[in-house]
């Protein structure tokens, strides 16, 4: 959850900059907490989707297949 926080909100947030928000004027700070907030939901999504398909799958837990 926390790698697509990590890539996704600057990715996001730079292009978001370059192609809309630096055109409104809108404040860097603003921006700043946009795109970690958007890179948060995007990643809550991500993980919710990979919980559903594992129990669609009915695949194992990670930490159960060293055993």
């Amino acid at each position: 959850v926390m790698l697509c926080l990590i890539f996704f909100a600057p990715f996001w947030g730079f292009f978001q900059w370059f192609l809309v928000w630096n055109e409104l004027g809108k404040p860097v700070l603003e921006a700043v907490y946009i795109s970690l907030l958007a890179g948060a939901l995007f990643s809550l999504f991500m993980a919710t989707i990979y919980y559903i398909r594992r129990k669609q799958l009915n695949l194992t837990d990670w930490s159960s297949l060293g055993e």
